[in-house]
Formats: C-alpha cells, structure tokens, sequence
C-alpha cells in the first residue's frame, strides 16, 4: 500500500480473479447435443440425395454413351449405303440393274439417313438429360 509505485514498506499483495463456470445451466452439453443432431441430420440428408441421384446419374450416362455409339454406327451404316447407292446408280444406268433393285437400295440409303438424323437428335436428348443430371445448364 502507498501513493507510489512499489511503495517503501514490507508488505506487498497482488490479488487475480479468476472466474471459471462449473455448471452454467447445461448450455454447453446441450449445445453440443445440438450440434450432433444437426451433422446427424445432414448425412441422413447427403445419403438420401446420394440414394436418389445416383441411379439417375448412372442412367443418364450409360444413356448418353449408347447414343453416342448409336451415332457413329448410323453414320458407317449412312457411308456403307451412300457407297452402295453409288454402285447401284451406275449399274442401273447402264442397263445393268432393274428398277425394283435401285429403287430398294435407294430406298435403304433415304433409311440409313434418317436413322441418322434420328440418332443425332438422340445425342444431342440425352446429353441435354446428362447435363441436367449433374446440375448443369446452358441457361445463365
């Protein structure tokens, strides 16, 4: 005690409070418990959207993949027939072939062509479904 800093006397004391709480009314245990039921709840909620999504996601794709090949083995179809109609045309203007035969192979390649024009519809469907299955869009 005394009016300086230090002061000139025997006795010194220094005092520190310190306040720690033992029991607040449960707060931090039932925030805690809370907390736990929240992260509980949030897996439950990833794995039922992974229950629901994933199917779609595989289906999506393997559909998007089967139009794809569907595409490309309509197009070497498309090839094979336009060859083939080539052949045909000059075969039948040459006397070679009769008109029921050219009008068949004509009749295969206008076929083959929109068989491809429909696969290419269905590639451009199903890539549209895989987009929307993974979330993603065209539209800004």
């Amino acid at each position: 005690q005394g009016s300086t800093w230090f002061p000139n006397g025997d006795r010194h004391s220094v005092g520190v409070n310190v306040s720690v709480p033992f029991f607040n009314g449960g707060n931090h245990f039932y925030t805690l418990q809370s907390a736990k039921a929240d992260l509980s709840a949030a897996r439950f909620v990833r794995e039922s959207v992974e229950r629901r999504l994933l199917p779609t996601l595989k289906q999506t794709y393997t559909a998007y993949v089967d139009a794809f090949l569907s595409l490309k083995v309509n197009g070497d179809f498309v090839e094979a027939a336009t060859v083939r109609a080539e052949i045909a045309r000059g075969k039948y203007n040459n006397g070679l072939l009769s008109f029921e035969d050219w009008d068949i192979i004509e009749n295969d390649l206008i076929s083959r062509q929109k068989n491809y024009i429909q696969s290419e519809r269905d590639l451009y469907l199903a890539e549209a479904a895989w987009l929307q299955a993974q979330g993603k869009g065209v539209i800004p």
